[in-house]
């Protein structure tokens, strides 16, 4: 019988992970001889107090692996299908593909990889600061080394299957003392986990067993019968879901907007009592910082050129052409409804803030990393130029 080679710890000692509520941080090995050791920042907290919701997931996970091994032993190596966990099975699969794929061009270990899913899927936080950073620096590192890369593999490859054996294009180096293997491994891992934590009633056992099945195949002509799950069945199971987790997105950004709608009216309400605050009728609440001593932009078609920093209610700076080093320049009506109203109150050389309500700003939308639905904005603005 095949055992669930990635998770034989936790029969034992639970995932190796630190107990007693200690902060554990995973540190980087190295990876050659002159590699300088990098420590993975992303941090795991873990408890072994066998009552809170991260002790009671990893008793799940025991029992359902326990589950599993006694099905085997009574059916063998391939399970009944009115028994298994479509679902959980699919993910697998679908996650042993895309590690199939990845590990072509990166050469993990896939054992570790693995291990660092379930690390993070207990105890990792993926809305932690430390993980979006991680997250950052490896999008950099796939955008341009890995591409890079991939690109020169591919043409050697073509060179190769056309019979050229002399002046191949070279293959630049893959890894790094800044990103050495086992620490790219660590956080494709880590981002893994945090896919699968939204994931609902996740039976890690049928999970394991797709990822090894497809982590298996050599032939994907072969993948009816090396599967569980035949294509088709796969393709159902994938548009299912791919629904389910649309619809869940949708509720957690509704969920996510109306906190946001109430946080940003109750930090506008504030900030109206604050002294020199004014309101307009839209609802927009402004200050004049500085007056100038030209022209007001009077049209919606004017073309302003300004300096300005943006913020959120935290203070987070999510744009500013202070920290790009020059000004911009744009029509006032192909900017949110806010701007095309506050920039009108000053002149050239002037200066104004603007607490702007979501309805003004970007509304139910998401903008980027930082603007989330509903989000009331604060921009400073210094209008240098005004063309009508």
């Amino acid at each position: 019988m095949k055992k669930l080679f990635y998770f034989l710890a936790i029969a034992g000692a639970t995932m190796t992970l630190a107990c007693n509520n200690e902060t554990k941080k995973a540190t980087e090995e190295e990876t050659t001889e002159t590699a300088t050791e990098k420590v993975v920042e992303v941090v795991l907290n873990d408890c072994s107090c066998g009552e809170c919701e991260q002790c009671l997931l990893k008793k799940s996970i025991e029992e359902q692996i326990a589950a599993y091994e006694a099905l085997m032993a009574e059916t063998g190596d391939q399970p009944i299908k009115d028994v298994m966990n479509k679902r959980s099975y699919f993910v697998g699969v679908d996650m042993g593909f895309n590690i199939k794929n990845l590990n072509e061009i990166l050469d993990m270990d896939i054992d570790y990889v693995m291990t660092c899913a379930l690390e993070f899927y207990v105890a990792g936080n993926y809305e932690d600061e430390s993980f979006a950073k991680a997250n950052e620096e490896m999008n950099t590192f796939f955008y341009t080394t890995v591409n890079d890369y991939a690109q020169a593999k591919q043409m050697r490859d073509s060179y190769e299957a056309a019979g050229i054996t002399e002046n191949l294009p070279e293959l630049p180096e893959l890894y790094s003392e800044e990103m050495p293997r086992k620490y790219v491994a660590t956080i494709i891992g880590y981002g893994f986990g945090a896919m699968l934590k939204d994931v609902d009633n996740l039976d890690w056992a049928w999970f394991t067993k797709g990822f090894t099945d497809a982590i298996a195949i050599e032939d994907m002509n072969s993948i009816n019968e090396a599967l569980l799950l035949t294509t088709e069945e796969l393709s159902t199971e994938f548009m299912l879901f791919q629904q389910d987790m649309m619809a869940k997105a949708m509720a957690k950004m509704e969920q996510v907007s109306e906190e946001n709608k109430a946080a940003g009216e109750a930090w506008l309400a504030e900030v109206e009592q604050e002294e020199g605050v004014q309101k307009t009728e839209s609802g927009l609440l402004y200050r004049i910082d500085r007056k100038g001593e030209g022209a007001y932009p009077t049209q919606d078609s004017a073309v302003v050129e300004v300096h300005y920093e943006g913020t959120i209610q935290d203070g987070t700076v999510f744009d500013s052409s202070y920290e790009r080093g020059e000004t911009i320049s744009f029509p006032l009506n192909g900017v949110i409804k806010g701007w095309t109203e506050g920039l009108k109150l000053i002149n050239e050389g002037g200066q104004i803030t603007l607490w702007i309500p979501a309805e003004l700003a970007y509304g139910t939308q998401q903008r980027g990393e930082h603007i989330q639905p509903n989000s009331a904005l604060k921009f400073k603005v210094e209008l240098v130029k005004v063309t009508e």
